[in-house]
């Protein structure tokens, strides 16, 4: 691994589902250790909708601004700007924006890393339905996805 600096708006972005995805740092950019991922979205934003696992993957998250809401195992918690979060392989969980008047910008790590190409699967994926993308085409991708990417659905989407 390398050193390596990223300045404010360094990295690749990418707009789905009124959210926005920079990828800040990738696993190929650390030797696989991990990545980061800047997630931006809007007020009461749900994404993902279900309960979920990673099965390989641990993630932690930093709020940049704004708040974020989520259910971990059963207990819901919220996390407000400059508060972090640390969900363990394994762990139950989904998030959302709780808040009807402000965004939430948040970063993710994800270790060891790679859960970064997920979000670029995914646009690619949507890209394919061109300007007519259901909410039952969103689920079927995001589905088919997190199989690929070890992640384990509780419920179903």
């Amino acid at each position: 691994m390398q050193d390596l600096v990223r300045q404010a708006g360094d990295g690749t972005t990418l707009q789905m589902m009124g959210s926005r995805v920079t990828i800040r740092v990738r696993a190929e950019d650390t030797g696989g250790a991990f990545s980061v991922v800047e997630i931006a979205v809007p007020p009461g934003f749900q994404a993902p909708p279900v309960l979920h696992r990673h099965r390989e993957v641990d993630w932690y998250g930093f709020v940049e601004e704004g708040e974020v809401a989520m259910e971990l195992d059963g207990s819901e918690q919220r996390i407000r700007t400059g508060g972090i979060v640390v969900v363990p392989r394994g762990v139950a969980f989904r998030w959302w924006n709780p808040s009807s008047e402000r965004g939430l910008r948040w970063h993710c790590t994800y270790t060891p890393g790679g859960f970064e190409h997920f979000f670029e699967d995914m646009l690619k994926r949507l890209a394919q339905f061109g300007g007519s993308v259901t909410p039952a085409a969103i689920a079927s991708v995001a589905q088919s996805l997190w199989a690929e990417h070890g992640v384990e659905t509780i419920e179903r989407l």
